[in-house]
């Protein structure tokens, strides 16, 4: 799935779609995102320009899949232990 954009202006407000090979961890992340995103509705960048070469397609989709069934199976196990009960 290659990156995407998208900007739309309703009557109400203005949407950016963005979809980026990028995670957000904290407060410096974000304002680094909210400035991608304004160089892109600007038109000063492209998303090619930012990330030359990036593809996320099937392969990597199902790479993560399967790290992320791994972690369920240990949030199934921890779902599936007995609760403590008060004692007293």
């Amino acid at each position: 799935m290659p990156s995407k954009c998208r900007f739309e202006t309703l009557d109400w407000c203005s949407g950016l779609e963005l979809r980026l090979p990028v995670e957000v961890r904290n407060v410096a992340e974000l304002k680094t995102l909210a400035e991608i995103g304004r160089s892109l509705v600007k038109r000063e960048t492209t998303i090619e320009e930012l990330f030359p070469g990036y593809v996320y397609g099937r392969t990597q989709w199902l790479a993560e899949q399967a790290q992320r069934e791994s972690a369920g199976r240990f949030s199934q196990q921890l779902l599936s232990m007995p609760l403590a009960t008060p004692q007293g």
